[in-house]
């Protein structure tokens, strides 16, 4: 089976006409760093060993293929076997649409998929919380950051019984980069921050 330099090569070209931050950034930059940042929870952690770390990160390289490209399971299940075509499915979103059938799916996904979920929304929302004068703050407090709050809501609660200790570094990550998005949208508009959400101690001892 083909390993991450294919994919890798797979998503720069499936994703090249696409990009973020008002066209600065090409879009493959993003699922790069999604798979870093699950990696990165997965060595901390030393839970998840090889062949499904390679797996796991293969299938964040290529979390958004059938969600944005014309990349079909079919050829990444021959390319790179059942199980990385079967996780990014679990991470294949529909569209935004219907939020609640996606929040629904997520909260009942296995946890292998939820672990790269936590990865994507940690690196979305340390992105669009850089990238305001980008997007512009009005696409971020009404489009962005709901779709945030709510999936930020659904996995900072999630459980994990198999990888604890590496959803544990996820879930403070996300804690994090949500706080951040709220103080960066009422900088941006002088509204009081949203109550309800909390940081892990180790930040608030800071």
């Amino acid at each position: 089976m083909a390993g991450v330099p294919e994919m890798l090569a797979l998503v720069k070209t499936a994703h090249a006409a696409q990009s973020r931050n008002n066209g600065r950034v090409p879009y493959w930059m993003h699922v790069q760093a999604v798979a870093q940042i699950l990696d990165d929870a997965i060595v901390r952690g030393a839970e998840i060993q090889y062949p499904l770390r390679e797996r796991m990160y293969l299938a964040a390289l290529g979390h958004d293929l059938y969600e944005d490209t014309n990349v079909s399971r079919a050829s990444i299940e021959t390319t790179f076997g059942a199980d990385v075509a079967g996780l990014i499915e679990g991470m294949t979103n529909d569209g935004d649409t219907d939020r609640a059938a996606y929040l629904a799916r997520m909260e009942n996904a296995p946890e292998e998929v939820r672990l790269i979920k936590l990865a994507d929304v940690v690196e979305n929302i340390t992105s669009v919380t850089y990238a305001v004068p980008d997007m512009g703050i009005d696409w971020v407090e009404t489009f962005f950051a709901p779709i945030a709050r709510e999936m930020s809501k659904l996995l900072g609660a999630s459980s994990f019984s198999k990888y604890p200790r590496t959803a544990q570094s996820l879930q403070f990550l996300l804690a994090f980069a949500a706080k951040r998005l709220e103080q960066t949208i009422v900088m941006y508009t002088g509204r009081p921050e949203r109550t309800g959400g909390s940081l892990p101690s180790e930040i608030t001892k800071e």
